[in-house]
């Protein structure tokens, strides 16, 4: 007949149940999986001077949202919206201009019409 044992980590502090002394492993069950919280807080009264010092209070909280359903292009909601994408298309768009050139020293120039196209770096002289 097997004994269950209760098994208690100091490292992780989670206690383990269903621990079967006469299985001769340990088989820990964490929440990897589980929905994601965190807790905004204000500042602290960081004075070290007063008799008591006041912690500080909780201003908002945040869980994450499960709402995933993947696919091979999105593995996650919201990998790409409209703004990134317009974004990623001009920046690869000017990246792929400036590497046509072939002068390193204008390859190196961030300048140009492309990254400067209303000449605010030039010089006047």
């Amino acid at each position: 007949m097997a004994t269950t044992v209760a098994a208690t980590s100091s490292f992780t502090g989670i206690r383990l149940s269903d621990v079967y002394s006469s299985s001769g492993r340990v088989v820990a069950r964490f929440d990897f999986g589980g929905k994601k919280a965190a807790k905004k807080y204000d500042l602290d009264s960081l004075d070290q001077n007063p008799v008591k010092n006041m912690a500080s209070d909780i201003i908002g909280t945040w869980t994450e949202v499960t709402d995933i359903k993947p696919t091979p292009f999105q593995p996650y909601s919201k990998v790409f919206g409209l703004q990134r994408f317009r974004e990623s298309l001009v920046i690869g768009y000017i990246e792929f201009q400036r590497n046509a050139e072939l002068d390193p020293e204008k390859r190196m120039y961030l300048g140009g019409k492309y990254f400067d196209p209303l000449g605010l770096a030039s010089d006047p002289d």
